[in-house]
């Protein structure tokens, strides 16, 4: 798995306990209202490195924003159960047309988590 365009590569987002934790970077899409998304699928991919340990889900939101300052719900995941995010689980976000220039990753952990570490970013496959 290479990302062209990472949100997050190996990033510690299990320990800290619960809460929300953003990812390291931000993808720049280059305009507004990008045409990312139409004719073949544009998804956004996260990889589990290290299993989730602790707490009791883990949820994850792909946001926009057009001044990479105030970012805004794109597309959220179901609320996965830790059980169900071993090391090498993936979870895919399909990236909808009509979004705005700035996309990040948000980690949402219910329950104090102690471990798990997550790699996402763009590609082209489903």
């Amino acid at each position: 798995m290479i990302f062209g365009d990472a949100f997050s590569r190996n990033q510690d987002v299990g320990t800290g306990g619960a809460g929300t934790v953003v990812s390291t970077n931000v993808v720049d899409l280059g305009s507004e209202l990008s045409d990312y998304g139409t004719g073949s699928p544009v998804i956004a991919e996260a990889h589990v490195g290290t299993a989730f340990a602790g707490g009791t889900s883990v949820q994850f939101k792909l946001r926009d924003s057009a001044d990479n300052s105030t970012f805004a719900d794109l597309v959220t995941s179901e609320a996965f159960a830790i059980a169900d995010l071993p090391a090498g689980a993936v979870v895919q976000l399909t990236l909808p047309k009509g979004h705005r220039r700035y996309l990040r990753m948000e980690y949402v952990k219910v329950g104090t988590t102690t471990a798990g570490t997550v790699s996402a970013g763009l590609t082209g496959k489903r």
